[in-house]
């Protein structure tokens, strides 16, 4: 892809609100971040907990939708997502993580 075009697709995504990424996280991930600490000045050690799980698992979500969406788009749609990340990670590793949202599970 040559710069011109890679700046067009850059802007295009902007302007969308949507975005290929690569392997490094996008920018807008420190933005999050930085909005954060506007807010709250002085976050407790709660508050930076809830921020990096709710983080955390809004884009876990959002990969995990796009990796759907792509597996259906250029994959064999006739597997179920549990079969499409069994065929990625054959260990299971992504089965033993657990995470709870709930407010009094601390």
């Amino acid at each position: 892809m040559t710069p011109f075009s890679r700046l067009i697709r850059n802007l295009l995504e902007k302007a969308l609100g949507c975005y290929r990424e690569g392997p490094n996280p996008p920018s807008r991930i420190a933005a999050h971040v930085d909005v954060f600490l506007r807010v709250n000045h002085n976050p407790m050690i709660e508050e930076w907990r809830r921020f990096a799980i709710d983080l955390a698992s809004s884009f876990y979500r959002l990969g995990y939708v796009r990796g759907y969406e792509w597996h259906l788009r250029e994959g064999s749609g006739d597997m179920s997502p549990d079969e499409w990340i069994d065929l990625i990670d054959p260990s299971g590793s992504w089965r033993s993580v657990s995470v709870s949202l709930e407010e009094n599970n601390r």
